[in-house]
């Protein structure tokens, strides 16, 4: 068992990522009377995703995202003897909030105050002065980044100001 604990924390973790990070208000994607599914090869918890006119969910798309893809115990472990898993399979229904202040992974060192960026191909983000041209990524109006934090932690987003 390769992933069976070996360590104990001293303290607990402050999230995970697709978590609401306070209290401050949220807003979900317009459904308009239809459910989200995640489309072929799912959608991964904590990462900005697109939704089609068809109610299909994708963490990779064209133009600003449809919102972020909050963390709502909705991932499955399908592999035998599987530990964690952060996809939501196939077919699966799929939570996507437009406002609120979340937990995700940067791709890059970040800084109080920068812009965030989504990956069009992963709905990962990144961190940049806001206006930046950056291959791949296109700038979320008004988030922003609210926690610092190294390339691939935890850091927090949000659209209402820092």
């Amino acid at each position: 068992m390769a992933d069976f604990p070996n360590v104990a924390a001293a303290d607990l973790p402050i999230g995970t990522p697709g978590m609401r990070s306070s209290n401050n208000p949220i807003a979900a994607f317009a459904t308009h009377g239809n459910k989200l599914f995640a489309g072929v090869g799912g959608v991964t918890v904590g990462r900005f995703a697109w939704v089609d006119g068809a109610g299909v969910v994708l963490n990779a798309g064209t133009g600003l995202p449809s919102g972020f893809v909050v963390h709502s115990m909705q991932a499955i472990i399908t592999e035998f003897r599987g530990s964690d898993t952060m996809i939501i399979p196939e077919g699966r229904q799929v939570s996507v909030l437009t406002r609120g202040d979340f937990y995700t992974i940067a791709n890059n060192a970040v800084t109080v105050g920068q812009a965030v960026f989504a990956s069009l191909t992963t709905g990962e983000i990144r961190g940049g002065a806001p206006a930046a041209v950056i291959a791949g990524y296109i700038e979320l109006p008004n988030w922003r980044i609210s926690l610092a934090c190294g390339a691939t932690e935890l850091t927090t987003i949000t659209p209402w100001s820092v």
